[in-house]
């Protein structure tokens, strides 16, 4: 996450959402400090699965 952050300063935004991807889930230190942000989404691979299961039925 901080990666990404340090990152998004090179382009020329006001409002960011950042959105994180992860296929076995995050560290508490992670999800506390996107919760902490507020514009952070933690998307695990288990939750697209689960939305293409219901979307798709």
């Amino acid at each position: 996450m901080e990666t990404l952050i340090e990152r998004s300063g090179l382009f020329c935004y006001t409002k960011i959402h950042y959105f994180l991807f992860s296929k076995t889930g995050f560290t508490k230190r992670c999800m506390e400090k996107a919760a902490e942000m507020g514009n952070v989404s933690l998307v695990k691979y288990e939750d697209i699965i689960d939305a293409m299961t219901h979307h798709y039925r």
